[in-house]
């Protein structure tokens, strides 16, 4: 039991990290009186959330090829053929997205909602690193490290908070994007280290 809750304890502060770095940015605006920007933005969160039910297949298929792997060095290799899909697949659409997203969303949304369009393309790209970062989390919980996402993801929600502080008063909607891009974009080098980490460890034993 006591292994089962401390595996499942990591995990949560994981996600509970995570939710703070996706989540905190809208709570922030509301507690601000923003509610022009938080409209803004929350179509902007929307436009960016297309690309999500793909990335999370990725981080589904990360965890079980992980988890089903001989080795370590395997589970890593699989895990690295999952992100680049990602790159292969993913960087493409986020790229026409980025292109498309500008005449779509007014026409989809309205003329008001024309300056959701810049931040939903820096969301766009942050989506990429999001996605990133689910791959990687779960593909270090499948090797039995699921501490590792939850420091990654921990960093993470400090420098949101710290950057919303920062850029939102100043650039509203378009600040809390940045501020989410850096964000992730920390979490996921935080993690590839990780993986390497992982993958000299799991070396090193079995050389010994």
């Amino acid at each position: 039991i006591s292994p089962v809750f401390s595996y499942g304890a990591r995990v949560y502060a994981s996600s509970l990290a995570g939710q703070t770095s996706l989540r905190f940015d809208q709570v922030l605006m509301s507690l601000f009186g923003m509610s022009t920007q938080l409209g803004l933005y929350a179509v902007a969160v929307a436009v960016a959330s297309a690309t999500a039910p793909f990335f999370s297949a990725l981080a589904v298929l990360s965890l079980e090829r992980a988890t089903a792997s001989a080795s370590a060095p395997e589970a890593v290799e699989e895990i690295r053929r999952i992100l680049r899909v990602l790159m292969l697949v993913g960087a493409p659409a986020v790229a026409v997205s980025l292109i498309a997203v500008r005449p779509l969303l007014p026409a989809v949304f309205g003329e008001a909602f024309r300056l959701s369009t810049l931040p939903a393309q820096v969301l766009l790209v942050a989506a990429l690193f999001q996605g990133a970062n689910a791959i990687l989390g779960n593909g270090l919980r499948g090797l039995g490290r699921p501490g590792r996402p939850a420091i990654a993801e921990g960093v993470g929600a400090v420098v949101t908070i710290a950057l919303l502080l920062v850029l939102l008063p100043r650039y509203g909607a378009l600040g809390a994007a940045v501020g989410s891009l850096a964000a992730y974009a920390i979490v996921a080098g935080l993690q590839i280290r990780m993986l390497g980490g992982a993958t000299a460890a799991a070396e090193e034993a079995r050389e010994s």
